[in-house]
């Protein structure tokens, strides 16, 4: 799939214009907000307000995009717990990764 500039992509209306394109993205964008909402509900037991929180995860989400060194796969466990540590961190929350 080609790099697009996901900050100017519309994934709805390129789908609606036929670019084969379009669909993927917009898999790709539901699954990011997935991520986003899963993180954040699992950290909003902390004293911080939701939006605050979801803050967190997006900030933690943009630094790991961009670290090249990332490969970044949301099926990943080991990103996703980066993430989770990352927006923890944010949040002046440490989280305890075992079981």
């Amino acid at each position: 799939m080609p790099d697009y500039d996901l900050t100017q992509f519309d994934h709805v209306g390129q789908t609606a214009a036929g670019n084969p394109d379009g669909p993927a993205l917009a898999v790709r964008v539901a699954e990011v907000h997935d991520v986003v909402a899963q993180v954040s509900a699992l950290l909003a037991g902390v004293s911080q307000a939701p939006v605050a929180v979801s803050a967190a995860v997006n900030e933690a989400m943009a630094e790991l995009l961009g670290n090249s060194a990332v490969a970044f796969d949301l099926a990943d466990q080991a990103l996703v717990e980066q993430l989770i540590q990352g927006a923890a961190l944010r949040l002046g929350r440490a989280v305890d990764p075992r079981p």
